[in-house]
C-alpha cells in the first residue's frame, strides 16, 4: 500500500503539496463567525450530535472545526464555493478531479 502512505506527496501545482495524512471534518452547518485580528475571519463549524445527558438523547450542536483565514483568502474562497455549488445546482458535471482555487 505505498501509494497510499500518509504523509506529503507531490501534486500538479508544484506551489501545493498534498497530505493525505490531513484531517478531514465533516459539519453539518457553519453557526458564527467574526474578526480574529482584525486582518483574519473566524469560522465556527458545527455538527449534531445526540446528548445522552437527556431521556430520551436530545440533538446538540457540537463545534467540529474553527477556521481562521487571512481574509483576502476567505473572499476568494466564498467566490470558489459559491461557484461550486451553482454549478451543481444548475446541473454542471463537476472535474473528475478536485478543483482547486489555484
Amino acid at each position: 500500500m505505498a501509494d497510499e502512505e500518509a504523509g506529503p506527496r507531490p501534486v500538479d501545482n508544484p506551489l501545493h503539496i498534498e497530505d493525505i495524512a490531513a484531517p478531514i471534518v465533516y459539519a453539518d452547518f457553519c453557526t458564527g463567525g467574526g474578526p480574529a485580528n482584525g486582518t483574519n475571519i473566524t469560522l465556527t463549524f458545527v455538527t449534531g450530535i445526540l446528548d445522552h445527558r437527556f431521556n430520551p438523547p436530545q440533538t446538540v450542536g457540537k463545534t467540529v472545526l474553527r477556521l481562521i483565514m487571512p481574509r483576502e483568502q476567505m473572499k476568494a474562497t466564498a467566490d470558489f464555493i459559491n461557484k461550486l455549488v451553482g454549478d451543481l445546482e444548475s446541473g454542471t458535471t463537476p472535474p473528475a478531479k478536485n478543483t482547486t482555487l489555484n
